[in-house]
């Protein structure tokens, strides 16, 4: 809700708060697949998150955004009010993607978006759930919010504030000019997933980028989120 929101709509004004960029927010490709819904992401301007999509827009050049919740459907699963589990340790693609569009790295958090919904979860249900995302590619998980005339039960998300922080660019990873070469020609893919020095450049990206999300959620913690009942942990 937080990401659609803030960069799928004008709700906050981001046009006017970061003028210049253009926003495209990315979502699970199974999401164009459903009737009525897909033409409402399309005419929110999102996109599904294969990295076809990401070249396509990225190649755009300078002012083009791509939002991507990494942590996706698996970290969908972990969310609970009070608490901000991200998956994010092994999701390194969208590194790979930036360095091969030459695109800059900006870590954001929404600060509430777990506190929304209530979540009913057991052992064997999780184990389901996670079974489920796997072979669908999505996941399922039991949620209740507030209801139209009670804030109890209902659909609706409850009454409470999303605080959207976005932090700098990440610096890009020592040595990179070494290997522009390489990341350019048309196995700039396979050198980064499969080739030592391309594998520990994106390490060192990706390694930067969570040192700076950590920082980022540090610097707003007090702020934001005062109600929280355990710290930002990266799964």
């Amino acid at each position: 809700i937080g990401a659609i929101s803030s960069f799928g709509s004008e709700g906050p004004g981001i046009s006017a708060l970061l003028p210049g960029l253009n926003f495209f927010l990315c979502t699970l490709p199974i999401n164009f697949r459903v009737p009525f819904l897909r033409e409402v992401w399309l005419w929110m301007g999102m996109c599904d998150s294969s990295k076809h999509s990401f070249r396509n827009i990225l190649s755009r050049g300078s002012g083009t955004v791509v939002v991507v919740v990494v942590g996706g459907a698996a970290e969908a699963l972990q969310a609970a009010p009070g608490t901000m589990d991200l998956v994010l340790k092994h999701r390194r693609g969208f590194v790979r993607q930036a360095l091969l569009n030459g695109a800059k790295l900006v870590p954001a958090l929404g600060f509430g978006e777990t506190d929304l919904f209530d979540v009913v979860t057991t052992p064997w249900m999780l184990r389901l759930q996670e079974r489920m995302q796997k072979v669908m590619g999505f996941s399922m998980p039991l949620f209740h919010g507030r209801g139209v005339f009670n804030y109890h039960v209902g659909i609706m998300p409850h009454r409470r504030p999303i605080n959207i922080v976005i932090g700098r660019a990440v610096a890009e990873p020592e040595g990179l000019e070494r290997f522009r070469e390489e990341i350019s020609s048309s196995k700039g893919e396979a050198f980064l997933q499969r080739d030592p020095r391309g594998r520990a450049l994106v390490g060192a990206y990706h390694a930067a980028y969570l040192h700076q999300l950590q920082e980022l959620y540090d610097a707003h913690k007090l702020r934001f989120w005062s109600k929280r009942q355990t710290s930002m942990s990266i799964l």
